[in-house]
């Protein structure tokens, strides 16, 4: 696996500093103000966050407030520590010995989860160790800005509670001397440590008071809370997490923080995402992928509690650029937890995630690392010599070309060689051009494909198995529209759909017969609409002709005409129940496809639809 560096002090860090009274390494001196320098605590440890190290100054200063210490070390008010990458952070190392900008670039790569932003969001560092660049006062200053901000960060920085490990906290006393925030437990989605497999907590266990406060630091580790209770006097969790999911994700995400920090392009991580998903058997014809069983696979895996935590968009159900992931172009701004889950569900192991991005970067195998490793073993070593990165990167471009193949390959019913020209000819043509062994390692390969069997889809002249439950509502949904005491409202098909819910215009007559035939039976004519409305209008005691239209909103001459075919209704006082007004209806002899009164009568069209008289 590839490893990381040690990550260099907060305290004095990067650069060379002079040998001064007491503190002979000047190790964690800050040059505050002109003859001024503050000490901050021991050397760091690792995988410690910065809000940690800021946390343990404060402590060891005895500070009175939150305040003093930002005013001290930011010259700042208050602000978030606990967001995945923490602002003003140039500010801190504007005040270390060394060079500010070589500071600040530590402090990223080992106390906050840029790392993590560098191979999922494409993030780069400004190459201020190139010999062509010289680096003056005025470059430093543009590159710290006003934090860390002029190198170019992501969009999306979430800040998140501070999570702890009472086990780990018992581990750095003994080690240590001390506990602290580990900054793998930072993490989005790590809800159980790595190493202990126990649940990281948020709050105190016995008063239940979060850790984190808006803009203030966290100090839980070394001082009581507000219960006067310390968290290294609670006994340590014996239950371990049953879900080893969530261990196994923790573990994916610490080995990947811990690495040595790497740059992977959108394009790299994309490609690499691709190749996986054609290996596990989710790619369809040519470029496209199964996305639907991809997302029931990988919600099954996970469980939707924890996407939800993790994802908002998911929590959100917005789903429509949730598989942005696999576009170049859009995925270095798809949110840092969405990656890592998906990351994590395609490899399960960090060696196997590196394997898919070693092509384009591959720290530990590079003609530097091979060179130190030849000269420690003596120049008269008989050991044959290492490849070079440009070899590993052509056989790793064959291996990628084989697998497109056959992915192809379990595609296409018993293929033969001429079948993979026929539909991959510009693959199999750079794979015969880097491979002269490409065509007796396709015969042995395609003797053992099994061809992939695509599972039958339903006929377009069968009845659609929802279709009784959908007929069943639709009526449901007429018979209360129909039954309510409430103005009338007209019950169309359109609206029948609407309140089903139903996201078609309409049900497709040969997969859905029953819930056309119920549709059609329901919908009721414009003249049943306005017997309704008039009726309900008489009932609540308007029994003047301007009165019947104005309460029940019928066009005048109609509201008219049928205010005199129901004149027998008036002056005779009727208690409103349900299904009233279909009762007095259906004494009349009106049905719901009713023609009006008197259905040779032309009436002149209200709106748009009207006509000038003569």
């Amino acid at each position: 696996m590839v490893t990381r560096k040690p990550p260099p002090d907060l305290l004095g860090q990067t650069g060379t500093t002079q040998t001064t009274g007491r503190n002979p390494r000047n190790v964690g001196r800050f040059q505050y103000g002109t003859g001024r320098s503050i000490c901050l605590t021991p050397p760091s440890v690792p995988d410690e966050a910065l809000i940690s190290d800021v946390g343990r100054y404060h402590i060891v200063h005895a500070h009175s407030t939150s305040e003093q210490t930002y005013r001290e070390l930011y010259n700042a008010p208050p602000f978030p520590l606990n967001s995945w990458i923490p602002g003003h952070i140039s500010r801190l190392t504007r005040h270390m010995a060394g060079d500010p900008v070589a500071n600040t670039l530590a402090l990223l790569q080992s106390k906050t989860l840029f790392p993590l932003f560098q191979v999922f969001s494409g993030v780069m560092l400004p190459d201020y160790g190139s010999p062509n660049k010289k680096k003056t006062h005025d470059d430093n200053e543009d590159a710290l800005g006003q934090g860390s901000d002029s190198i170019e960060t992501p969009r999306r920085l979430v800040t998140e509670e501070i999570r702890i490990c009472l086990n780990c906290l018992h581990d750095d006393l003994k080690s240590y001397g001390f506990a602290y925030i580990h900054l793998s437990h930072q993490v989005p989605g790590v809800r159980v440590c790595a190493r202990h497999r126990t649940p990281l907590i948020v709050e105190c266990p016995y008063c239940e008071c979060h850790f984190t406060r808006k803009k203030d630091l966290v100090l839980a580790l070394w001082t009581a809370c507000h219960c006067a209770r310390l968290l290294s006097d609670f006994p340590l969790p014996k239950e371990k997490s049953g879900n080893l999911v969530q261990v196994s994700y923790a573990r994916f995400a610490a080995d990947l923080l811990s690495a040595e920090p790497i740059h992977v392009n959108a394009y790299t991580l994309v490609q690499g995402y691709k190749r996986r998903l054609q290996e596990l058997g989710y790619a369809t014809w040519g470029s496209q992928f199964e996305r639907t069983r991809i997302f029931s696979d990988f919600e099954q895996f996970y469980g939707s509690d924890l996407i939800a935590k993790v994802d908002r968009a998911y929590r959100e159900q917005r789903m429509s650029g949730w598989f942005n992931l696999v576009n170049e172009q859009y995925s270095p701004e798809i949110p840092l937890g969405r990656h890592l889950l998906f990351a994590h569900f395609l490899f399960r192991k960090t060696n196997l995630f590196w394997q898919y991005m070693i092509p384009y970067h591959a720290p530990d195998l590079s003609e530097e690392a091979n060179q130190t490793k030849s000269h420690s073993k003596g120049a008269g070593s008989d050991e044959p010599k290492r490849r070079t990165s440009a070899s590993l990167k052509k056989e790793s471009r064959l291996k990628e070309l084989r697998r497109e193949v056959m992915a192809s390959a379990k595609e296409i019913p018993n293929c033969t060689i001429g079948d993979l020209w026929k539909h991959k000819f510009r693959t199999m043509t750079w794979l015969m051009q880097r491979d002269p062994m490409a065509v007796p390692w396709l015969k042995e390969q395609l003797a053992t494909v099994k061809p992939r069997t695509h599972p039958k889809r339903p006929s377009l002249l069968e009845a659609h198995p929802k279709d009784g439950e959908i007929a069943e509502a639709i009526r449901m949904s007429a018979e209360q529209l129909y039954a309510s005491v409430e103005k009338p409202v007209r019950v169309s098909a359109n609206f029948l759909l609407k309140d089903i819910p139903w996201n078609a215009s309409a049900p497709n007559a040969t997969r859905f017969p029953a819930s056309q035939r119920i549709l059609k039976e329901e919908v009721e004519s414009n003249w049943h609409f306005y017997a309704r409305r008039v009726v309900w209008a008489i009932l609540h005691g308007a029994v003047v002709d301007t009165a019947i239209r104005n309460k029940s909103g019928v066009e005048y001459e109609r509201a008219k005409a049928l205010a005199a075919y129901f004149s027998g209704l008036m002056g005779r006082p009727v208690a409103m129940e349900k299904n009233t007004i279909l009762n007095v209806l259906a004494k009349y002899g009106i049905n719901k496809h009713w023609q009006g009164p008197c259905p040779d009568r032309q009436f002149l069209s209200p709106g748009r639809a009207y006509r000038k008289k003569g």
